[in-house]
């Protein structure tokens, strides 16, 4: 998965198509397709297209497809993920495997799961292999592969 940072400094319709251009040190266009995930990650809600005009953001891209746009905050930092594999501790927490497997993220049994855009009810089960989801942590080992711990997870899509 390709993740793309910075500033979009330009949002417009082409050919029928949401284009943004995100600056860093250089230019990157990306069409924005309708099920793309425009996150703000303070609130967990969704962006608008018009919305984000201006703002620092994170865009991953897999397969050549927008998968998800995320909002860049010092008070919050989150990391879209599919869930590839899931394990179960002895002691109620869960290891996941994100990113073809460089990322192993412990999700506290006490976690807060939240659904994104519904007010269904969602708990640590309801993650599964293939699960979209955003995954808030701050800190990660600089280890093959990766760990991180998080108490916070939404859950995008299953």
């Amino acid at each position: 998965m390709l993740t793309i940072q910075g500033k979009i400094t330009s949002n417009s319709m082409e050919n029928g198509k949401q284009l943004v251009t995100v600056s860093n040190e250089e230019e990157t266009k990306i069409v924005v397709l309708q099920d793309a995930y425009l996150i703000d990650v303070e609130t967990g809600f969704r962006m608008m297209p018009e919305e984000m005009l201006g703002r620092e953001v994170r865009a991953y891209i897999k397969g050549g497809e927008t998968a998800a746009i995320l909002t860049i905050s010092e008070q919050a930092v989150a990391n879209y993920a599919e869930i590839e594999a899931i394990e179960k501790q002895a002691d109620g927490n869960l290891l996941v495997t994100t990113d073809e497997g460089s990322r192993v993220v412990t999700i506290s049994k006490e976690a807060e799961i939240s659904p994104w855009l519904t007010r269904n009810i969602v708990m640590l089960q309801d993650l599964q292999v293939g699960s979209k989801v955003l995954l808030y942590y701050d800190l990660m080992t600089m280890s093959l592969p990766a760990q991180a711990y998080t108490e916070k997870v939404i859950l995008l899509a299953k």
